[in-house]
């Protein structure tokens, strides 16, 4: 990731005890994760029962005793619940990834029960079913065996047939001997269809070289066509001499990788980039990056936003999208931006630091703010910050980690603020919605019967077409009967938050 280090500390209050610390490297190299791996019903190693031909996962599967498939989810839920309807235990989640309707979900972590046969001490990445309760693991060899280190940051296709995630696990693929993180793309239908090697690995130069440095955090088309990543390596594409992270983009129907994080005239960038997110479509796609040499009058020694058109005939590919109303440079950093990905209603949202990215003077709160760039097809901007309180009052503690939906209607994000909603009180992180169409602010974690969470929420996603919202929760309230005293992943429709 970036040299913006997010480290997110999930502590269980019923016992007293840090139960996960989970961070971003700044190499991009996956560490071990040494905390105690405890307890998302049906899980397998097999595809999750399904719909034959529909294009996503499916198949068969047995993975014991699961409770009815919830079809018509009307209310906050907790999908991570062991192959055997037992509760999970001591373990970590990282930001779930939507399919296009919410159907499919694809997550990482540490907890070792959420299909059988999980003991490789490891982080995992997984394919949640929200029609059939169903899990399978994805991140396993072409030959069925366990990965022997860690995966995580995955992103789905649109249908559900595609995953892409990182791993630092040498036996997924057949002769990985380089020791980094490598990005991987893995095929359910393949493997449905019993095809040889459901999967690939993508990090590789177009010859075929293994890459000499860290690749992470990929980003997939909706098609599956392409996905972008970071990656330190110097050896994917020729002439990669800037010693930098750069950002790659990989086409999975010619296996050819291009570098898109260059510099004016060609040249290599002079800082690193991180964080690539590409729309639906494939035409856009936004990273942050230190450079100062990707676009005229860059001088503000500060981390930007950037936007990359994903067209070979543009003579001017990159521009910078964390400016001031007037085209100035901004006087702190911005991060982790998001697209919306429909290609036509270009919405742009990222978190920054920064107090002049808006018109109005009132942006005093020295904290980190949640901002939405609207992009016309004249390709002028104009920005809002949408992490205020009512009558556009400061939020009076950090934002962070945006994401939006397809059409760029609705954004959630996380928040410690107490003024964005009222009778925000219980002094935790919390996770909101903003609908930037209706400029209203909702609290998402919020449990069934209304009252606040009484444990830290973070990693928030929603579904591209804005149905569904994903998120990790320390609290214990959100749900009933939920007593494994260690985070758990959940997903609640839109609908319930806006009403």
């Amino acid at each position: 990731m970036s040299p913006y280090f997010k480290t997110f500390l999930l502590y269980s209050f019923a016992i007293g005890a840090l139960v996960s610390i989970i961070s971003c490297q700044p190499s991009g190299e996956l560490e071990k994760n040494t905390a105690p791996i405890g307890n998302i019903p049906g899980g397998s190693d097999i595809p999750p029962g399904d719909d034959p031909g529909s294009g996503g996962p499916g198949g068969d599967s047995d993975g014991g005793d699961n409770p009815p498939p919830d079809t018509s989810i009307d209310q906050i839920r907790r999908i991570s619940i062991g192959y055997d309807g037992k509760e999970s235990g001591l373990g970590n989640y990282y930001k779930p990834s939507f399919s296009s309707d919410g159907k499919y979900v694809v997550f990482t972590s540490t907890v070792s029960n959420l299909v059988a046969n999980d003991t490789n001490n490891a982080e995992d990445v997984f394919l949640f079913n929200t029609k059939t309760n169903q899990t399978q693991r994805v991140s396993i060899a072409n030959d069925g065996i366990q990965a022997n280190d860690n995966s995580r940051g995955s992103s789905i296709s649109a249908d559900g047939r595609y995953v892409v995630f990182t791993s630092k696990a040498s036996n997924l693929v057949a002769n990985d001997t380089n020791d980094v993180g490598d990005i991987f793309l893995f095929d359910t239908q393949a493997q449905i269809n019993l095809q040889i090697n459901p999967m690939k690995r993508i990090s590789i130069s177009n010859s075929g070289t293994q890459a000499n440095g860290s690749s992470y955090s990929c980003s997939i088309s909706s098609n599956g066509k392409y996905v972008v990543f970071n990656s330190s390596a110097s050896n994917l594409v020729a002439n990669d001499t800037n010693a930098k992270g750069d950002i790659f983009l990989f086409d999975t129907q010619t296996n050819q990788i291009k570098i898109i994080s260059m510099g004016m005239n060609s040249q290599g960038a002079n800082g690193s980039s991180y964080s690539p997110f590409i729309s639906g479509d494939g035409t856009y796609i936004v990273f942050e990056s230190s450079a100062s040499n990707l676009v005229t009058d860059d001088t503000n020694g500060k981390g930007d936003i950037f936007l990359f058109y994903n067209t070979f005939f543009s003579t001017n590919p990159i521009k910078r999208i964390s400016v001031s109303p007037d085209e100035k440079n901004t006087n702190d950093e911005s991060f982790l931006p998001s697209i919306s990905s429909d290609g036509t209603n270009i919405n742009i949202v990222f978190s920054s630091n920064a107090s002049n990215l808006i018109y109005y003077t009132g942006d005093t709160n020295q904290k980190e703010d949640i901002f939405l760039v609207h992009m016309e097809p004249t390709m002028t901007t104009t920005q809002t910050r949408i992490s205020s309180g009512p009558n556009i009052a400061n939020a009076n503690n950090a934002s962070s980690w945006p994401f939006i939906s397809a059409n760029g209607q609705y954004v959630v994000f996380e928040s410690n603020a107490s003024n964005l909603v009222s009778s925000d009180t219980n002094a935790l992180n919390d996770i909101f919605l903003s609908d930037t169409n209706r400029f209203q602010i909702k609290r998402v974690s919020m449990g069934i019967d209304g009252h606040e969470a009484n444990g830290n929420s973070s990693f928030s996603s929603i579904s591209p077409d804005g149905k569904y919202i994903g998120f990790v929760s320390n609290a214990s309230n959100l749900v009933a009967n939920d007593t494994n005293n260690s985070p758990d992943l959940f997903l609640i429709p839109t609908s319930v938050v806006i009403k």
